[in-house]
């Protein structure tokens, strides 16, 4: 249901596509054959219909940028910091 992309400051990054059906978000390589990383369930999100993220840092909760995501259960929009959100599944290249 949505695509977003995720840039690291040295050439790479992340494609993530976002299943409103399952509330999942599966994570690839930007660069390269796309290697698929990992996919997340988030217990908060149901029914997602539009992801975006930024690498760009807004200070002070989000150093290395945030995922912003829409929640259809709240009608509302769920942003997470992107290492507390991805922090377990991917490390980031600085």
């Amino acid at each position: 249901e949505g695509l977003a992309l995720y840039e690291n400051t040295n050439d790479t990054g992340y494609l993530i596509l976002s299943s409103q059906g399952n509330s999942s978000f599966k994570i690839y390589q930007r660069e390269g054959n796309n290697k698929f990383i990992k996919t997340i369930s988030s217990l908060h999100v149901k029914n997602t219909d539009g992801i975006a993220a930024t690498n760009t840092k807004i200070e002070p909760k989000y150093p290395n940028g945030l995922f912003a995501c829409h929640n259809s259960k709240g009608k509302n929009f769920m942003i997470y910091n992107w290492d507390k959100f991805f922090g377990d599944f991917i490390t980031k290249s600085k």
